[in-house]
């Protein structure tokens, strides 16, 4: 397994909505601009139309950002309709959640691309299944972890539990970027919370991601375009990436 955690990225939430896609996408347009030849995935999706991949749905947004067109079911097999957890949007549709399906799927793909990427959903517990959570899942591919954590204020708390439970699982954790969640200059919380949840943690702190709009007057391509790919904090991932 040691061939696929080194050039493969697992990209995590500390919850949902923290800026997973925002900042999958930065990077890999990044390495791209690199020169890298970036693979993407976002293995499980929820709240989709589950037949087609739409513009402005994460997985087509990584697909946009990486320069690449490949069939959803290699960057997405499991898709659900409902805006839930795996574990309880697929009984909605009548069926059950195909790790096995999934667990082929990323083993099929990584290694088409030099890098890969792997986007996370919800959090690192969300469940997959009524028994499987995120984390035990991945525990098997032993890819390390970028955390994405919000800025504000209760950063250092989510941090340090997202991080723990990944260690508790044997996910070795590479860092976290913080993502900033409001526009305007840094408050007090957004300086000194960030640095002390990455030192409590003991891991690298790759520092703020700068706000991005959600951008819904945008296309999907126009969006990409105006991601900060020369941030500080996503060069220094990149540096990281490229040096191995």
């Amino acid at each position: 397994m040691g061939a696929l955690m080194e050039n493969t990225l697992l990209i995590v939430g500390t919850d949902t909505g923290c800026g997973k896609t925002t900042v999958a996408a930065t990077l890999a347009r990044a390495l791209k601009k690199a020169g890298a030849d970036v693979g993407v995935m976002k293995p499980f999706a929820s709240g989709v139309d589950v037949a087609q991949m739409q513009p402005m749905d994460d997985a087509a947004i990584l697909q946009l950002a990486a320069g690449l067109e490949e069939p959803y079911d290699w960057v997405t097999p499991e898709r659900f309709q409902a805006p839930m957890a795996p574990a309880n949007a697929a009984p909605l549709e009548g069926r059950t959640v195909d790790l096995e399906k999934v667990r082929a799927a990323i083993r099929n793909y990584v290694g088409k691309h030099a890098v890969t990427l792997i986007e996370g959903i919800g959090g690192v517990a969300v469940p997959l299944t009524q028994s499987v959570l995120f984390s035990d899942f991945f525990r098997e591919f032993s890819f390390p972890a970028l955390v994405v954590a919000r800025s504000a204020l209760g950063t250092i708390n989510h941090t340090v539990l997202t991080v723990e439970h990944l260690r508790s699982r044997g996910i070795p954790v590479m860092g976290v970027i913080f993502n900033r969640i409001q526009q305007g200059p840094l408050d007090l919380a957004e300086e000194v919370g960030p640095p002390l949840a990455a030192r409590l943690c003991g891991i690298e702190n790759f520092g703020l991601f700068p706000f991005v709009n959600p951008g819904s007057h945008l296309t999907a391509q126009a969006w990409v375009d105006a991601l900060p790919i020369k941030c500080e904090a996503i060069q220094k991932l990149v540096e990281r990436i490229m040096r191995k």
